[in-house]
């Protein structure tokens, strides 16, 4: 089974020994994995978020 723990991907056993497998380039304080997904390829696309982010924050974009 494939888990995010903080910024990295962890392959953890049957027995629930881990193994990390991977770190997000920008692992930093604060951040953490999200919401994960194979794509068509098999390839696993890993959501960051900002742990300090607040419930109705806005942003604007610029054309």
């Amino acid at each position: 089974m494939l888990v995010g723990i903080g910024c990295h991907v962890e392959l953890v056993g049957k027995k629930g020994e881990h193994q990390r497998i991977a770190t997000t380039p920008h692992a930093q304080e604060g951040y953490r994995l999200n919401d994960a997904r194979l794509d068509p390829s098999n390839r696993l696309w890993v959501g960051l978020m900002y742990e300090g982010a607040t419930v109705g924050l806005k942003l604007s974009v610029s054309s």
